[in-house]
């Protein structure tokens, strides 16, 4: 919704909105800008003269400022639905997946600016030391992320579109994953076929047949794909890219991880039909300083190394943890993991386990259940996930809330690197920086 604010106040409007939370430091910078902000949801926060109101599809339809909204007449739109209107007349771009949404959409949005464009931008994370968190572009052209949670990403009609990857996660939504598949093939099919369609090598065999005849191209690992990576250490952090058998250039990237060498090629190749050549677009893409809360390496007393991540699925969780072993080698791991949804991390339980025991200690918080209001559970569930985590051979232990946490990072040593992931409220262990 920070998106959403951003690219209105560009576009000159009058904008005010409502969270339970407190405003962020993200926020409190819009609000700099001129939005009005008021904690909590209640009748009465909505401003005369107000003509649309948009909302989180998991805002509860008898929420008292859209009940309110609706008694005078006020149009209210769910975020998808405006995301939506906001495409109208725009040349539209939508990045879709499990994971990578922001990065990828984020790393885009850099290559176009760096060369020149004015382009719209949606996107679900802030972009390290700029507070910018999404913007309204003079350009026709509007590049989003897009999410399948409630099937919200079937509301938009791409022209061009890249799918990050697939798998289970929004179990509320697709209880299994013939309807997940589903849905994404589905989004695949309402590319036009005058567009372009960009999906992971690992999952294009999946989604087909598909009724478009747009352009398919194909990326990922291995000479198949049509954008392909080939990893070269020697390079550094970075691998060789190639399109069909032309050689690219090497990409070197400012964050780490080879997720993330994946997601900027899904970026060089989707900018590559806007009119920016591929390797121009990997020298862009070498300056992105990365997003909030991916990877992000942050400052605790004591001098260990702290990275905060917002990783809420095993495959993402791995990632991480992964990057953290290639990035220091040697050092000793311990993740500190809220996990998020209880349904969620019990469908997953054995898969959050199995990524977790690539650190060397796991300490796990209790669920961070948004929608979900079991608070036994919310204790009972991460307990269990420690246990797990134990009967694969880990050492795992169970903390009830943040206030050890905050200590731990402060005690933790100079050789110790401590990675707090989750997307709830984790990064609030490092005060002044939630």
């Amino acid at each position: 919704m920070r998106s959403v604010a951003a690219i209105l106040l560009d576009f000159g409007f009058s904008v005010s909105g409502t969270d339970q939370a407190e405003a962020t430091r993200s926020v409190r910078k819009l609000m700099d800008r001129g939005l009005s902000f008021r904690q909590g949801h209640e009748s009465g926060t909505i401003r005369e003269g107000a003509t649309l109101l948009v909302h989180s599809p998991a805002i509860d339809p008898e929420n008292a400022e859209l009940l309110e909204a609706r008694d005078h007449g006020i149009p209210c739109e769910s975020l998808p639905e405006f995301l939506a209107r906001l495409s109208r007349g725009r040349t539209t771009v939508c990045v879709a997946g499990t994971h990578g949404k922001s990065t990828t959409t984020a790393m885009l949005a850099w290559i176009l600016q760096s060369s020149g464009r004015d382009p719209t931008v949606y996107m679900g994370g802030e972009i390290v030391d700029s507070g910018w968190v999404g913007r309204g572009g003079k350009d026709p052209l509007l590049v989003m992320e897009t999410c399948e949670y409630r099937r919200g990403f079937l509301r938009q009609r791409p022209d061009f579109a890249v799918i990050l990857n697939m798998e289970p996660d929004h179990f509320d939504s697709y209880p299994v994953m013939a309807s997940l598949t589903a849905a994404f093939r589905e989004f695949a099919e309402r590319v036009p076929n005058s567009g372009r369609l960009i999906v992971a090598n690992p999952i294009a065999t999946v989604l087909e047949p598909l009724s478009t005849e747009a352009v398919r191209e194909t990326f990922g690992e291995g000479a198949s794909a049509t954008w392909s990576l080939e990893w070269t250490e020697q390079e550094g952090n970075g691998a060789l890219a190639r399109r069909g058998s032309t050689q690219i250039g090497p990409v070197r990237l400012a964050v780490p991880g080879r997720h993330n060498q994946l997601n900027a090629l899904a970026a060089v190749a989707l900018a590559s039909h806007l009119g920016i050549r591929p390797d121009d677009g990997l020298r862009a893409v070498a300056s992105f300083p990365g997003i909030r809360r991916r990877f992000e390496r942050k400052t605790v007393r004591g001098g260990a190394i702290a990275i905060d991540d917002y990783a809420h699925h095993p495959t993402a969780v791995r990632a991480s943890l992964e990057t953290a072993r290639r990035t220091f080698p040697g050092r000793r791991i311990r993740v500190v993991f809220q996990p998020h949804q209880i349904s969620r991390t019990e469908r997953l339980m054995q898969e959050f386990a199995e990524a977790l025991i690539l650190a060397d200690e796991v300490v796990i918080l209790p669920v961070f259940a948004a929608r979900e209001s079991d608070a036994d559970r919310k204790r009972a569930v991460a307990e269990l996930l420690a246990a797990e985590v134990r009967g694969l051979g880990g050492d795992a232990r169970f903390e009830d809330s943040l206030d050890p946490i905050r200590h731990s990072l402060d005690d933790a040593g100079e050789t110790a690197v401590v990675l707090t992931i989750g997307a709830g409220d984790i990064d609030q262990v490092y005060h002044a920086d939630a």
